[in-house]
């Protein structure tokens, strides 16, 4: 038998566990809420799409060529054209009315060989936003897609004309 001790009272002793408890669990909880958020912020970076046109724009039968691929770690969904940088405009038609309004791409991964050549308008590159530098002609263009995990992104594609051609000078991403 224990002999009865007056400093291990039953009373304060569990007052006293219970309150640690508390403590290491408030703590406990606090640890994994930042972990869940670090593991998230870390899982969107290693999954980000990244779309960007490839190759030369090329006019060909009235209208423009253009390749798209997606060079991201994450599939990239909904890809439209836009004109302007403006994301409530991206659903307003920018590729031809005979090809679907968006798609969506793997990651890593081009237009498949039957669908390598997506068609715009030569009204609608006639209307890009000009930027005249040391007598070179360069436009701009806009793709938005969306992450798996509902990111928005844009790309802005800067061409340079080159004889009735544009060539693919620079693609930028943006999270918006």
């Amino acid at each position: 038998m224990i002999p009865f001790h007056p400093h291990f009272q039953y009373g304060a002793a569990t007052d006293n566990w219970t309150a640690w408890e508390a403590i290491g669990t408030i703590a406990a909880a606090t640890v994994s809420f930042f972990t869940l958020l670090l593991l998230r912020s870390q899982l969107e970076k290693e999954q980000e799409p990244f779309v960007v046109a490839r190759d030369d724009v090329s006019f060909e039968s009235g209208n423009f060529k253009i390749k798209l691929k997606n060079v991201g770690r994450g599939p990239a969904f909904n890809i439209t054209g836009c004109r302007t940088s403006n994301e409530k405009e991206r659903n307003d038609a920018f590729f031809m009315s005979n090809q679907p309004h968006s798609k969506n791409l793997c990651a890593n991964n081009a237009d498949a060989e039957g669908e390598k050549q997506w068609r715009i308008d030569k009204f609608v590159i006639d209307s890009l936003k000009v930027d005249k530098t040391n007598k070179e002609i360069y436009k701009y263009f806009y793709f938005f897609y969306e992450s798996q995990l509902g990111s928005v992104y844009h790309t802005k594609v800067k061409i340079k004309k080159d004889g009735d051609n544009f060539i693919v000078m620079e693609n930028t991403r943006l999270k918006l």
